[in-house]
């Protein structure tokens, strides 16, 4: 099985331009953040444009459309700014597409510190959808990675894993349960 990951620009893979301050696009991090994700199928990257999803118009929708309709591979993640992810849905749920079609995005780039992208990808290993494989152990490193950065969600999640000994800590542990959801409040979840 082979998965079409589709890059379409979004907060996700913007940088942070250092000497005018704002966040640009250059070079994607999707190669990078795939590697990382050390996945086990085979994964085909497309990356159709780099924009902001305030900026997409209709045209670019259909060519979101057209490149879906092109992919020889049924499941397909497009990576979306959040902004009017709701629209390219609406564009590709009306679609007579026979595929599985996830559009993610982030509210912080993937590179800046806090970014939900390290949650994003223990949620996936989580789950084990998408031809990932359910892996509990990567899941819950990648949730670690993203407490450390101050990720309220992961920390909150982290919690829950040690209160309840799911989710890939290795036992329970009330005082750091504690620690994790108690730093969750403070990070603002």
């Amino acid at each position: 099985m082979t998965l079409r990951i589709i890059a379409t620009g979004g907060t996700f893979d913007k940088h942070y331009d250092e000497l005018t301050g704002q966040l640009v696009f250059s070079q994607s991090v999707l190669p990078a953040v795939l590697a990382r994700a050390r996945l086990t199928l085979e994964v085909v990257f497309e990356p159709l444009f780099a924009i902001d999803s305030l900026e997409m118009q209709a045209s670019h929708r259909q060519q979101i459309k057209q490149a879906c309709s092109d992919s020889t591979e049924d499941r397909i993640v497009i990576v979306h700014g959040t902004d009017t992810l709701c629209d390219t849905a609406e564009v590709l749920g009306t679609s007579p597409l026979d595929k599985t079609i996830v559009l993610v995005g982030a509210m912080i780039p993937y590179e800046v510190t806090h970014s939900d992208a390290l949650f994003n990808l223990g949620t996936l290993y989580f789950d084990g959808n998408l031809g990932v494989s359910k892996d509990l152990k990567k899941s819950f490193s990648y949730f670690e990675k993203a407490a450390k950065g101050g990720d309220a969600a992961a920390l909150f999640w982290l919690g829950h894993c040690y209160m309840s000994g799911e989710g890939g800590c290795e036992s329970i542990d009330p005082k750091l349960a504690l620690h994790f959801l108690m730093e969750s409040v403070r990070n603002g979840h």
